[in-house]
C-alpha cells in the first residue's frame, strides 16, 4: 500500500482532503503533517506540528534552513526577527517524515514548513509534488518537482488543431484568462469567518505564518497609503514617440518570485539594472499587481522618482489597454511570457523554464544582452512564432498538464464540486501508478 503525505496549506488543504476521500478507496494510506491547527483534514492520519517552547529549541546548522530563512516572508515583509521557530520545525517535520516514510508528498513551494517538507525529501529521496495551476491552458494544472517549474509526468492529452488555435485566439484576444486571476466571490459573513479562523489559530500559536492582526492591519494601511503616493506620480498611457519597455511586477509575497524567480525576488534591483542599460527615447514603465502588495514599496517609488527613464503605470490600467503599444516585456517568470509568445510580442524572461523556453522568448545571460535585443527589435528582425509553432508549442503546454483546477476553497469554491474532484483524482492516479 503506498503512503501518501499531504502537507498543511490552508484552505488549499480542504482540497486535499476531497481527493484524500477518493483515493483511500483506492488503497492509498492517507498521511498529514498539520501547521495551522485550524485547517485539520478529516481524512487519513494526522500529525500535528506542537508549537516551540522557546527553552526546548536549539539552534543548528544543516544544507538548507540559511536559504529556507532568507525567504522567508514573514521575516521579509512583516518584520518578524525572532528565528527559533525554524529549528524547531525543521527537527519535528524531518522526525515526522522519516517515522511516515511516504511514496509521494504532496504540498507548496511557499512557506517555510512547506520548504523544509520538501528539503528533507530531497535528502530522503522522496517525491515531492507541487500541484499548481499551469497558467494556460485555462483550467488545468500541473505537478511540479520540488521547489521549481519543472512538470512532473503529464496528461500527453493533444488538443486538435481547430481546438489549440481556438483557445490560443482566445488568449491572444485576451477573452480568456488564468483560473487564479479571476476575480474571487466572497460574501461578507465568509470574509468575517476567515478572519476568526485565522485570528483563533493566531490565538492557539501560529504566529509563524500568521503575522499578527495589528501588525498586518498596520502594513495594509501603509501598502494602500503607498499605492496612493504611486498613482498620484504614474501615467495612464504609454509614450508612442519611445520605444517602451513594460515590467509587470510580480505581487509579493508569492512563490512565483520569492521561490521560482529568488534571484530575482529583489525587484527593485531589477528596475534598476534594466534602466542603466537603457538609451536615449527608451522609457521603461512599471506596472502594478492587479493585487498589489509589499512589491510597490518606497524604495521603488524613490527609483522611479529618480529615473528619468523610468514611469510608474497607474493601479488602474489595465493589460489590454497597453499590451499592443509595448515595443518590449520583461518579466521575471510570469504568465505575460506565454501571452506574449502566442501573440508574437517579443518579450525577456529573465528565468528560463518550460513555458517560455521558445526561440521568440529571449533569455539573457546578463543585464547587458537588452541593450542588444532592443536594437534587433528595432531594426525589425524579431520574428515571432508561425502558427504551425504555437500550435505545437500550446499542445506541449497541455500535453504536461491534467484538467481540473487548482485551488484554494476560500477562494473558489467550485474547487470541490463533484467535477472537479473526479477530475483531480484522475490525475493524481495517473501520477501515482507504476
Amino acid at each position: 500500500m503506498k503512503k501518501l503525505l499531504f502537507i498543511e496549506s490552508r484552505y488549499v488543504t480542504y482540497l486535499y482532503d476531497k481527493i484524500s476521500e477518493s483515493l483511500i478507496s483506492h488503497g492509498f494510506e492517507i498521511h498529514w503533517i498539520v501547521l495551522n491547527h485550524q485547517f485539520i483534514p478529516k481524512t487519513g492520519n494526522i500529525t500535528l506540528l506542537e508549537y516551540p517552547k522557546k527553552s526546548r529549541v536549539k539552534e543548528h546548522k544543516n544544507g538548507y534552513l540559511d536559504s529556507v530563512i532568507a525567504t522567508d516572508r514573514h521575516l521579509r515583509f512583516f518584520g518578524k526577527k525572532e528565528k527559533n521557530h525554524f529549528y524547531h520545525f525543521d527537527k519535528e517535520i524531518r522526525k515526522a517524515i522519516e517515522f511516515i516514510r511516504p511514496d509521494f508528498v504532496f504540498g507548496e513551494p511557499t512557506s517555510f514548513h512547506h520548504l523544509i517538507s520538501l528539503e528533507v525529501c530531497k535528502e530522503f529521496n522522496i517525491l515531492y509534488l507541487h500541484p499548481a495551476s499551469c497558467r494556460y491552458p485555462v483550467s488545468r494544472f500541473a505537478f511540479y518537482l520540488y521547489d521549481s517549474l519543472v512538470p512532473y509526468k503529464g496528461s500527453k492529452e493533444v488538443l486538435s488543431e481547430k481546438e489549440a488555435h481556438n483557445s490560443i485566439s482566445a488568449i491572444v484576444n485576451r477573452t480568456s484568462i488564468p483560473n487564479y486571476m479571476v476575480p474571487p466571490k466572497i460574501s461578507l459573513k465568509e470574509s468575517i469567518t476567515d478572519k476568526i479562523k485565522v485570528l483563533s489559530g493566531f490565538i492557539e500559536g501560529e504566529r509563524y505564518n500568521t503575522p499578527s492582526p495589528i501588525n498586518k492591519l498596520l502594513k495594509d494601511t501603509e501598502n494602500r497609503q503607498i499605492l496612493k503616493v504611486w498613482n498620484n506620480i504614474s501615467t495612464n498611457q504609454i509614450d508612442s514617440e519611445k520605444f517602451a519597455i513594460v515590467f509587470p511586477l510580480h505581487m509579493q509575497p508569492e512563490s512565483s518570485i520569492d521561490v521560482w524567480g529568488r534571484k530575482f525576488s529583489n525587484q527593485n534591483d531589477v528596475i534598476k539594472e534594466i534602466s542603466k542599460r537603457l538609451k536615449k527615447n527608451e522609457v521603461l514603465y512599471v506596472k502594478p499587481n492587479p493585487k498589489s502588495s509589499f512589491e510597490i514599496n518606497k524604495e521603488l517609488i524613490k527609483i522611479i522618482s529618480e529615473k528619468e527613464n523610468v514611469e510608474a503605470l497607474h493601479s488602474n490600467v489595465k493589460m489590454s489597454e497597453i499590451f499592443d503599444t509595448v515595443d518590449l516585456f520583461i518579466n521575471v517568470v510570469g504568465t505575460i511570457a506565454i501571452e506574449c509568445i502566442l501573440s508574437s510580442k517579443p518579450v525577456i524572461s529573465l528565468i528560463k523554464t518550460y513555458f517560455n523556453d521558445t526561440r521568440q522568448s529571449f533569455s539573457i545571460e546578463s543585464y547587458d544582452d537588452i541593450v542588444g535585443i532592443i536594437e534587433l527589435i528595432k531594426k525589425g528582425r524579431f520574428t515571432g512564432l508561425s502558427k504551425e509553432e504555437k500550435i505545437l508549442y500550446f499542445n506541449n503546454l497541455n500535453s504536461l498538464s491534467y484538467d481540473g483546477v487548482i485551488g484554494d476553497t476560500y477562494n473558489n469554491k467550485n474547487v470541490i464540486n463533484e467535477n472537479n474532484i473526479k477530475k483531480l483524482h484522475n490525475a493524481f492516479i495517473d501520477i501515482l501508478k507504476e
